[in-house]
């Protein structure tokens, strides 16, 4: 085991790159211990210094409060540490690198950050898994299989009403329920500490519709259009689905009040959001004209001519602002094949 009294040339350390997932901060500290029969050097300043080989990484893991949070389990290349009182840890016998780290434990949402060996010092900060419970109802009456969503996450009521939706970070929801032509929503319900939290409770009635067509400036309908409505309320889950064959696409179950429209299309400039006010019970029409946006066609290459793959190609305005990119392209295509295969 390498000397806790490290010399200056066991302490230079490179930078760590950390790209953060979720709500995850994280740098990474490390220090090299010998491989097994690599004989340490020694130095004429201090103790022998551990030769370059393979990796530790020490840090703590923080609540967004900042106390220090033990249990937990430290995850890279198959090997697993737990966290310390004060949250701190240390995970050994790493190659230097890149490496994964991810973060785990009952009560916390999973977390995970590309880290470098050796690096920086760690702190990862993890957010609470809060749960939302509560009881959908309908005239004082239990309603069975209401849809309940919130947070992006959704759980159907049960025999008497009753619903749980796991797995959340903490924050403030807006917690929706849908039965048919039936919905209600309850805002600013807040999920932050440890609780424990009153129960929300949910009464249906009278829901509305949105339906309308999307067609480009001749008037032919434009299919596969993305159609995303959503209210201006904190913590509010979009409502996403679209547009068929014929350019039409209709969602139900909104609750009534403002909401807001906005429909893209590959091949098309994006229109500005349309404000909608729902009224119980009704449909409202929202017909969309899209423009077609040009289409510009060309090669990367190197200095030397050749081609060069995994480019990112970004259309900029005289203006400097990006019009379009190619990432954000492959990200609507992604965006409209997954809603297609989730059926809307």
């Amino acid at each position: 085991m390498a000397s806790t009294e490290m010399p200056r040339n066991a302490r230079a350390f490179g930078a760590a790159a950390a790209l953060l997932t979720g709500v995850i901060v994280a740098s990474v500290v490390a220090y090299v211990v010998a491989r097994p029969g690599e004989k340490s050097r020694t130095t004429p300043d201090g103790p022998r210094a551990p030769p370059v080989g393979f990796g530790m990484l020490l840090g703590r893991v923080v609540a967004p409060e900042g106390q220090g949070i033990d249990g937990l389990r430290i995850v890279s290349e198959g090997r697993t540490a737990v966290s310390a009182d004060g949250g701190q840890f240390a995970l050994a016998g790493l190659s230097l690198g890149r490496h994964r780290l991810a973060v785990l434990g009952e009560g916390f949402i999973p977390g995970a950050a590309d880290v470098d060996v050796p690096g920086a010092v760690v702190k990862i900060e993890v957010a609470r898994a809060v749960s939302i419970v509560g009881r959908v109802s309908l005239d004082g009456a239990p309603v069975l299989d209401a849809e309940v969503e919130a947070g992006g996450r959704t759980a159907e009521s049960d025999l008497d009403g009753r619903f749980v939706i796991d797995g959340l970070p903490e924050g403030r929801y807006a917690v929706t329920a849908r039965r048919e032509a039936l919905a209600a929503v309850v805002e600013g319900v807040e999920r932050v500490g440890p609780g424990p939290f009153s129960e929300v409770g949910l009464v249906l009635a009278p829901a509305a519709s949105i339906a309308g067509k999307v067609v480009d400036e001749a008037g032919a309908a434009v299919a596969g259009a993305r159609v995303v409505v959503v209210a201006p309320i904190e913590g509010a889950s979009a409502r996403r689905t679209i547009s068929g064959g014929d350019g039409t696409f209709r969602l139900d179950g909104i609750p009534p009040g403002d909401q807001s429209l906005s429909v893209t299309a590959l091949g098309f400039l994006p229109p500005a959001r349309q404000g909608l006010s729902l009224q119980a019970g009704a449909t409202a029409s929202a017909p969309v004209t899209l423009r077609r946006g040009a289409v510009v066609v060309g090669r990367v290459v190197d200095a030397a001519g050749a081609g060069v793959g995994g480019a990112v190609v970004e259309l900029v305005s005289v203006d400097g602002k990006v019009v379009v990119s190619a990432a954000e392209r492959a990200r609507r295509a992604a965006w409209a094949a997954g809603t297609a295969a989730a059926g809307g």
